[in-house]
């Protein structure tokens, strides 16, 4: 470093800089970047690869096959060549060509002048036109990708720690492309034949092939509504799926899936360089719907969805439909269906709908107080506790009341209305400790053996409510046990495998990062496809539509066959009384853990925020 006298600045040694003294001399001069003078562990490992001679080292995917005949051919060849030279043949840098994840190599003798032909180790997905074939490892990588959420960058961490090569990112996702297109298309054919197995479910029950169904149907966003605020005044989703559940077989397939997209970075990139381009409509776009839409018309969807069923391979009707009460989307649905005779009725989520009666009863201004068993108040941390579990608890015992009517009742409508105006009175009677009417009415408590779910032991059956506070109570319950809530909840029909479907697509495409604006649609067949089929079953599948079938002999069919079998029992497990059981089991022991231990609140929301 030297001080430049009359600057008053201090600067590196040959640093070349503009000044007063340059401009009189006539040199021109420029400011230079300064280099950094410490390397990378990368860089180090760069350097030091480049001064070992002839080395290649790592992992490649090869073919064993071929890479066996590949390494004796060369040994043949070296030895008719030169049948004295007994050197070994080895690898150089200068005679490998990266292929993705597998290369095109050459071996050759350091003794005699022995340079093998290209070998490739791998093998050649078979396609029809021009260009080069792709290889199977590449394409593979890309239907393994469909299977999870990972994309191609992360494909990339994920091989450079396992210390193989990766295919360049263009390369990548045009193999991305390629599968994504034979997703949809393989997903589709699947889906007919669910459609095909649903028929002859029906007609093995004794009705026509062509008999309607009862289906559940439920949409995903892949932003929250919550996010909206400031930002948008429409809803802030750029993108859409919707999906039906058919509510014939016990595993309640998939049948129709739509999607809808406002993305599209091609006509993006075209508006940013001037040009006039509108989607969608343009050559390549990727977007279903404009920008201006509303992504949160649910009845398009619905309208979509009943065309899909009523123009496929496999036509079906449908009669009855499940949704939440959030959206339209029956109503499309019912429109369509009209069209063709067939006048669809709506049924509503019992759980939805046990949550709405949650909210309802938690939003009420009621003032209750209890009075413990040996005569005294509880405190006020205590009637805070009680008050939020007790929307919870009476909620469960509705649910409760309605699911043993229907039993007992055999899905007669008129006793089941009947039954319920009865039983209303007689629960909000029960949590106050007075089991009269349970005694002739309740089919969940009969006086002696009663059930106060969630709630902590010492506001079981000890509330007291004025008769305001009861009203207000009774009526909360009338959205689940009132008239019209039972006519649309008669059959308990719900909408939890569309639900779990929705979740299921997390595994290959998170809702919070779903902004595939080229291949989302393909990520989610395949996830349908995974749901539809045992996960081997929908691999095989999958590798075999795609021009990289499974080996027999190979190594991962075991993998396979054992991950399908797992999955086979799980879902066996979740189906059995004993599972659910110990589900509500371990439920009612967390509640009475959290009642023995410091109730305390440690997170309030907005707490520490100024008056």
């Amino acid at each position: 470093m030297k001080y430049v006298d009359g600057i008053g600045v201090w600067k590196p040694i040959g640093e070349a800089f503009l000044d007063s003294r340059c401009e009189s001399s006539g040199v021109v001069s420029s400011r230079l970047r300064p280099l950094s003078s410490s390397k990378t562990s990368v860089e180090k490992l760069l350097l030091q690869g480049k001064n070992t001679q002839d080395a290649v080292s790592g992992y490649s995917e090869v073919h064993l096959p071929t890479c066996v005949d590949a390494i004796q051919d060369c040994v043949e060849s070296h030895l008719k060549l030169s049948p004295e030279c007994k050197s070994r043949l080895v690898t150089s840098s200068n005679l490998y060509q990266k292929w993705g994840l597998s290369a095109i190599i050459q071996l050759k003798c350091n003794d005699c002048s022995f340079v093998s032909s290209k070998y490739k180790l791998f093998r050649e997905v078979n396609h029809k036109g021009r260009g080069r074939k792709s290889a199977e490892p590449n394409r593979s990588l890309a239907v393994g990708l469909y299977n999870t959420s990972i994309g191609a960058a992360g494909a990339q961490r994920l091989l450079t720690s396992m210390n193989k090569p990766t295919p360049c990112p263009s390369s990548l996702q045009k193999q991305l492309n390629k599968v994504g297109d034979a997703m949809k298309i393989l997903n589709e054919q699947d889906m007919g034949r669910q459609i095909n197995l649903v028929k002859d479910t029906m007609h093995n029950a004794g009705f026509s092939r062509n008999t309607p169904i009862p289906v559940e149907a439920d949409r995903q966003y892949n932003i929250s509504l919550r996010n909206s605020r400031g930002k948008t005044p429409f809803a802030p989703a750029t993108q859409t799926r919707d999906v039906v559940a058919e509510n014939v077989t016990p595993e309640k397939k998939i049948i129709a899936y739509n999607y809808e997209s406002k993305l599209c970075k091609s006509g993006q990139m075209a508006r940013s360089a001037g040009l006039d381009v509108s989607c969608p409509g343009h050559e390549g776009c990727t977007a279903t719907m404009s920008y201006c839409s509303h992504s949160g018309d649910e009845k398009r969807g619905g309208r979509k969805l009943a065309e899909q069923l009523i123009n496929g391979d496999e036509p079906i009707l449908v009669d009855k439909i499940t949704t939440d009460a959030d959206g339209r989307m029956a109503d499309g649905f019912s429109e369509e269906m009209r069209q063709h005779g067939i006048k669809t009725k709506q049924f509503l989520d019992t759980v939805h709908l046990n949550r709405s009666v949650v909210s309802a009863i938690s939003r009420l201004p009621i003032r209750p107080k209890v009075i413990t068993h040996d005569g005294h108040r509880c405190t006020k941390i205590k009637l805070t506790q009680a008050k939020n579990r007790l929307a919870d608890s009476m909620a469960w015992r509705a649910e409760q009341e309605v699911r043993k009517a229907r039993a007992k009742f055999g899905g007669s409508l008129k006793k089941l209305i009947k039954h319920a105006a009865r039983v209303i009175p007689a629960i909000v009677d029960c949590y106050q400790g007075k089991h009269r009417s349970c005694k002739k009415h309740s089919l969940v408590c009969d006086g002696v053996h009663t059930r106060y779910e969630y709630l902590p032991k010492f506001a079981r059956g000890t509330f007291k409510f004025s008769e305001d506070d009861s009203n207000l109570l009774s009526t909360s319950l009338q959205k689940r046990m009132g008239k019209e809530a039972l006519q649309r909840t008669r059959f308990g029909f719900t909408t939890q495998k569309a639900e779990a479907t929705n979740h299921f697509f997390s595994t290959t495409n998170p809702k919070h990062t779903m902004k595939c604006s080229r291949n989302g649609a393909g990520r989610d067949h395949s996830a349908i496809h995974m749901l539809n089929n045992c996960v081997g079953d929908s691999i095989v599948s999958k590798t075999s539509a795609c021009g990289v079938p499974l080996s027999p002999n190979s190594p991962c069919l075991i993998a396979l066959n054992q991950m399908s079998h797992r999955q086979n029992y799980f879902k066996k497990r979740a189906r059995s009384s004993f599972y659910k059981f110990r589900v509500a089991f371990l439920r009612r022991r967390r509640y009475d853990c959290h009642d023995r231990v410091n109730n305390e609140s440690y997170y309030i929301k907005g707490q520490l925020n100024p008056n």
